[in-house]
């Protein structure tokens, strides 16, 4: 796991921990090739260079890996409604978005088959919103919507596959 924070709660799960802050340091420390699932999810909007970092993240997949990239929509800098976590301004940290076609071109140019672009539509957590929003509000008595997000469309998507070489070295794109 990488991540700016060694106090993440989550790093008990993993067997290893880097913490880096990607404005400051790449991926070179970790070499190509060794993840069998990279998932960058809110990350590159907040970063100076953020598709360079998407880059170094396509190289760090393995043969047969996957890649999944989340991020703000370029349409959720225009919401109207501001200050309940549903406008792309309402976080100070970010820097900036960018459009589906601009990461998913990247992310081919790196050699890896995209298998979807498009905006989270979690239908799941469609269902839960208007409960996630009332447990969110009960928790931290203000009004808070990013559990609206999957509603407004406010997260472009990107997965992606590292295509694999059969025995005579040939490319399988399945």
């Amino acid at each position: 796991m990488i991540n700016i924070s060694p106090s993440d709660p989550v790093m008990k799960y993993f067997d290893r921990f880097h913490s880096l802050d990607l404005n400051k340091a790449g991926l070179a420390l970790i070499a190509d090739g060794v993840f069998d699932y990279v998932i960058c999810s809110h990350t590159i909007e907040h970063l100076n260079d953020g598709l360079t970092i998407v880059s170094e993240l396509c190289r760090k997949v393995r043969s047969g890996g996957r890649l999944y990239l989340e991020w703000p929509s370029i349409e959720s800098q225009t919401f109207p409604l501001r200050g309940f976590g549903l406008n792309f301004f309402d976080d100070s940290t970010h820097q900036r978005t960018f459009s589906r076609e601009q990461i998913a071109e990247l992310v081919r140019h790196e050699g890896m088959l995209v298998e979807f672009v498009g905006r989270r539509r979690n239908k799941l957590r469609m269902l839960l919103a208007p409960l996630l929003v009332l447990r969110r509000w009960l928790r931290e008595r203000r009004l808070l919507l990013y559990d609206l997000w999957d509603w407004v469309g406010f997260c472009y998507v990107v997965r992606a596959v590292k295509p694999t070489a059969d025995a005579t070295g040939n490319e399988d794109t399945r």
